[in-house]
């Protein structure tokens, strides 16, 4: 069945359906866009924003450290230097727990973690042994141990370095996921944009064909109904459709076609009527005719 042969009210359902079915397209992308979105920033938050946190919480404890093992070269008081290994051990307890925060949500070569692990652990090894020269009193071999170029620093250096790559690889890796949500962004804004122009050209394009459809052939029938009024009884409507405004252009044609042959047919019986009038006028004036013409005979 061609469209234009469809009834007007199915038509604009058929038109309104695509209009919805476009609607609800741009809905179920703005949805995908939004989990998108929060797929993008769960994994900025997870990754290279808790990462880099963890490593600058580590590489604070590596130097607060590093900073109370070169005081301890010079605390004479007892008290304090075990207010200083304290303050050391506490200090590893929490750089061991951002390494466990490192392992679970580093995205990054896990060699880098591998590497950070063993250079901690080394470096604990190193600071056991210090404490205990320092302990038993030998300070020349401590301060020679802490300081930078000594085993200690040499060790500090190595983790802080360490952390600087996982760093650098978070940061990274945080760039990555911002160039990907503008690139999402733009991809699903083109997206809502060309669903959105399609749906305005199906409004425009349902206007002009419904408009098409509906004015043209009323236009027809009300000059055809003109033409009636003005005596043009073998006026008829050409327009041809199986929808509503097609079945009235058929019903006024009929309606048309009745009322010529009426009228044809009350014309033919004025005819006759007239022609009878004229016969029985003729009759007195035979009479009188044939009465004269007996008397002259």
């Amino acid at each position: 069945m061609k469209f234009s042969n469809m009834k007007i009210s199915n038509q604009i359902n058929v038109w309104l359906a695509l209009i919805y079915i476009g609607i609800v397209v741009i809905a179920i992308g703005s949805l995908i866009a939004m989990e998108g979105l929060w797929s993008n920033t769960k994994d900025l938050y997870d990754h290279p924003f808790t990462v880099r946190s963890a490593a600058g919480e580590m590489k604070a404890d590596i130097l607060s450290i590093q900073r109370n093992m070169l005081q301890l070269s010079v605390e004479a008081n007892q008290t304090e230097t075990e207010s200083l290994v304290s303050g050391i051990d506490s200090l590893d307890a929490d750089a061991t727990r951002q390494l466990t925060v490192l392992e679970e949500l580093y995205l990054g070569p896990k060699a880098d973690l591998v590497t950070l692990s063993d250079t901690m652990a080394q470096w604990k090894t190193i600071r056991t042994e210090t404490i205990r020269l320092l302990r038993t009193g030998d300070l020349a071999e401590v301060q020679k141990r802490v300081s930078l170029d000594g085993v200690g620093g040499v060790q500090a250096a190595k983790a802080l370095h360490n952390i600087a790559v996982i760093d650098k690889f978070a940061k990274n890796k945080a760039l990555a996921f911002y160039t990907q949500a503008e690139k999402d962004k733009k991809t699903h804004e083109m997206q809502i944009g060309i669903l959105s122009f399609a749906i305005l050209l199906g409004m425009i394009a349902a206007g002009v064909i419904m408009r098409k459809g509906i004015i043209p052939p009323l236009k027809t029938l009300t000059e055809a109904t003109e033409k009636m009024q003005h005596g043009e009884m073998e006026t008829r409507v050409t327009y041809k459709a199986d929808n509503e405004i097609g079945i009235l252009a058929k019903s006024f044609n009929t309606m048309a076609e009745n009322i010529q042959t009426e009228m044809l047919h009350k014309g033919n019986i004025a005819e006759v009527s007239t022609t009878m009038l004229s016969q029985d006028d003729l009759h007195p004036f035979c009479q009188e005719l044939l009465n004269e013409l007996l008397e002259k005979t």
